[in-house]
């Protein structure tokens, strides 16, 4: 993913990441003691291949269908455990992600890619020196 910041009067520009490149992987890791975003989540995936989470946008709005689901996670190679929630729609099963260990909790893809956005928007008020929505 790509994001731009514009500011008035000023050229637009690519947002860059911590590893200064303009593009970010859109993958997130929950580790034992933070949250892994990007390129340092694809280099981290190894070790916490319950708790790291890609292309979870691919899930919004769908019902759960045992058979649709379980054909999508072999054909991406998902190895995160996709549950029904109370509304009948997807959610990521986690198992002791950072100080909850042992504990079982459900997370919404909405809430993973928030998450993403959030570490978006921490880069380019980085990058702007200010304030950003």
């Amino acid at each position: 993913m790509k994001a731009t910041l514009v500011r008035p009067g000023k050229k637009f520009a690519i947002v860059e990441n911590t590893a200064s490149k303009r593009k970010t992987e859109t993958m997130v890791t929950l580790g034992k003691e933070n949250r892994l975003y990007g390129a340092d989540s694809f280099l981290e995936s190894g070790k916490y291949p319950l708790t790291t989470f890609s292309e979870m946008w691919r899930t919004f709005g769908l019902k759960h269908d045992a058979e649709k689901i379980s054909k999508w996670k072999d054909d991406r190679f998902v190895t995160n455990d996709i549950v029904a929630d109370e509304r009948g729609f997807n959610a990521w099963k986690v198992e002791g992600a950072g100080d909850e260990e042992g504990k079982e909790s459900v997370l919404y893809s909405e809430e993973v890619v928030a998450m993403l956005l959030s570490y978006v928007k921490m880069l380019a008020e980085k990058q702007a020196e200010a304030s950003v929505r």
